[in-house]
Order: C-alpha cells, then sequence, then structure tokens
C-alpha cells in the first residue's frame, strides 16, 4: 500500500465560533468521507481558495447557506508525518478498486465505504484524495481518532464574498463578440 508521510500544511474553514480542531464526536450529516453518525472526521484542504471551494460547493447544492456579510475561520493546520492513504496515486487507486471519478463524483457510497475500511484497518490515519471542488487541489481527511495529531499553526477570518468569483463585465464580453 502506498502511503503519503510527508508533513504538510493544509488549510481548514471553519464557521467563525468555532474552532479549527474542535469537531463533533458524531457527525451531524454525511460528508463524502463520512457518514451522518459516524465518528468526524478532519476535512482540510491543499490551499484556502480550495477550503472555501469545498464551502461553496454545498451553498451551491443547497447544504449550507451564507450571507454576503458571513465569514469563516481558516486555519493554516500541519498534518502529521504519518501515513495518509495517497488517493492521488493511480497505482493506489487501482489497488483499492477506486476511481478518480468516484473520488470527485456526486455518489459517495465508494468514499465513505473506502474511508469506514482505511479508518478500522489502522494502517492509515487518513486520507490524502482529489479535491471534488477544485480541479488540481487536494482534499486531506484525517480520521478522528487521529485528531491529536493534526496542530494548530494560524487562523484568522476571512469573508466569504472574497472567495466568490466576480461576476463578469459585460463591457468586456461586447468587446470580444465578433
Amino acid at each position: 500500500m502506498n502511503v503519503y508521510s510527508v508533513s504538510t500544511l493544509a488549510f481548514r474553514q471553519t464557521p467563525e465560533h468555532r474552532a479549527a480542531l474542535e469537531l463533533p464526536v458524531h457527525a451531524r450529516r454525511p460528508g463524502r468521507y463520512h457518514d451522518r453518525g459516524d465518528p468526524s472526521p478532519l476535512y482540510a484542504s491543499s490551499s484556502p481558495e480550495a477550503a472555501m471551494a469545498e464551502f461553496l460547493r454545498q451553498v451551491a447544492r443547497g447544504e449550507l447557506s451564507f450571507t454576503p456579510d458571513d465569514v469563516r475561520r481558516l486555519s493554516t493546520l500541519e498534518l502529521p508525518a504519518d501515513r495518509l492513504l495517497d488517493l492521488m496515486d493511480p497505482e493506489v487507486c487501482r489497488a483499492e478498486d477506486v476511481t478518480y471519478d468516484q473520488l470527485v463524483g456526486d455518489d459517495t457510497s465508494v468514499t465513505r465505504a473506502l474511508a469506514q475500511r482505511m479508518s478500522a484497518s489502522a494502517t492509515v490515519i487518513g486520507l490524502r484524495a482529489p479535491s471534488a471542488a477544485t480541479e488540481g487541489a487536494i482534499t486531506f481527511v484525517i480520521f478522528h481518532q487521529h485528531l491529536q495529531q493534526v496542530v494548530l499553526t494560524e487562523e484568522h477570518t476571512v469573508r466569504i464574498i472574497d472567495y466568490l468569483d466576480p461576476p463578469p463585465d459585460p463591457r468586456s464580453a461586447s468587446r470580444s463578440a465578433p
């Protein structure tokens, strides 16, 4: 089994009132790598933009909401220099019988089953997987029993509106038209 074992910085967004490493014991709603009622894993991303894109993807799907004035806590985390199952590696995906499309698709039954199996196996502490919200970005999942190995290095608040794409300028569209 190929594992990713380099300590890395990752980014996590949470509601402003919730600390980055504060997780419910049991998940209140399902996610890509857990089901409702499962022990809550920690999700983080390879960039601040990817972390916010994951939130905005859930908003677009009607799973979460926000107002333009809302702020989020954006935290920088140091993930352990330990074993993450590297689902960015095609060989690992073949060995785990999972495809890229399954990792980023809307049907999360395969990713949830994979995470449950890996969490129970105790051979890895989490996953390194492609982001479903941002092509080329990475999602990190740390299983709840290993959260104590994650280190908070920095945090600040950000406005959600700063991460939204600005509307296209209608003047530039008319100039590019033939």
